[in-house]
């Protein structure tokens, strides 16, 4: 699989010029060096990536990534309520717009249960590799059962476009 990914990351970055001449190379490490805040980055890049260094780079952390949370007035990171980091309100807000869009993207009306964050930013074992997945959690019992199938392609679908005009 590693060695897949390596010759594909291969095969891409010796074509960059001829298929993709205006495509901008920077890794993502380049990106949170660059810019204080990834959310404020909006032009389309390649990631280049060395799989070595992704693998070694997810080691558990005895802190939640500082660029996203932060710790409220008084607490520390020892202390043990598990409770005790807040997310950054700008990452909070550009995650609530990013989920709001999705929903806008979607234009038909249905009820929301829940919209969860998962990925490893979310988590102690996030590296310069990490990321946010942002999932939107509906009852499909909301749906008439004759519709049912066709709802779920519907989601499926948009959430692919959505992803592929987005990022």
């Amino acid at each position: 699989m590693v060695q897949d990914i390596n010759m594909m990351m291969s095969h891409m970055k010796n074509t960059l010029n001829l298929e993709w001449p205006n495509l901008k190379v920077i890794t993502l490490t380049q990106i949170f060096l660059k810019y204080t805040s990834i959310l404020n980055y909006s032009q389309k890049v390649f990631i280049v990536m060395d799989t070595k260094d992704i693998l070694k780079s997810f080691e558990p952390r005895n802190e939640l990534n500082p660029k996203i949370w932060i710790l409220p007035k008084g607490k520390n990171s020892n202390q043990s309520d598990g409770q005790i980091y807040e997310m950054k309100p700008e990452v909070r807000e550009r995650l609530l717009e990013i989920a709001n869009e999705f929903l806008d993207y979607i234009d038909i009306e249905f009820l929301v249960t829940d919209i969860v964050l998962t990925g490893s930013l979310a988590n102690y074992n996030w590296s310069k590799y990490s990321d946010f997945d942002i999932h939107v959690i509906i009852n499909y019992n909301q749906f008439n059962t004759a519709s049912l199938d066709l709802y779920k392609e519907l989601f499926k679908l948009k959430k692919a476009l959505f992803i592929k005009i987005t990022t």
